[in-house]
């Protein structure tokens, strides 16, 4: 009897809890992102990487119109360090303003290259790791291409190009 006292109000506590968490919505676990379109942006060398680790390009001011409405999308990708062989990967932060929402997007060349590979363009496959704002709990997966154009002059910035297939 006493240990029920004791226990009634945690069980009725924690139920209370569960009711308040915030579920998602059926329809964005069933509804997949269609991502499609371009965008263009620019990109500068991270000094801060080693050089085993391969050089690091830090992506920023990406804007373009894609099928989510206009877009902007900053990342971090980099060539291939002191490896036989891998895939390239970047990681990019997709933004949309109308409606509000943000993706991090997981983009792995298609190919794998050799070692030392600068990573500058390639083909890939993407796919959705976090949705937040209007696009929570949604998904999506697909195909692209990527591109990054050298800086006319030392110490400029050079141009980054996403194409969502």
């Amino acid at each position: 009897m006493r240990a029920s006292r004791i226990l009634a109000p945690a069980v009725a506590a924690v139920a209370a809890l569960g009711l308040a968490v915030p579920a998602t919505p059926a329809a964005a676990a069933t509804n997949p992102l269609a991502l499609h379109g371009g965008i263009v942006g620019r990109w500068h060398v991270d000094t801060s990487a080693g050089f085993d680790a391969g050089q690091r390009y830090l992506l920023f001011r990406g804007y373009g119109q894609t099928s989510l409405g206009v877009t902007g999308a900053r990342g971090e990708t980099g060539g291939l360090g002191l490896v036989r062989e891998a895939n390239c990967l970047l990681g990019l932060r997709v933004t949309t303003a109308t409606p509000l929402g943000q993706l991090s997007v997981r983009i792995t060349s298609l190919e794998q290259f050799p070692g030392g590979a600068s990573c500058k363009g390639y083909n890939f496959r993407w796919r959705v790791t976090k949705a937040t704002g209007v696009y929570a709990g949604r998904f999506g997966s697909g195909t692209g291409s990527f591109l990054m154009v050298n800086p006319a002059q030392p110490g400029a910035d050079g141009t980054f190009k996403v194409y969502f297939h």
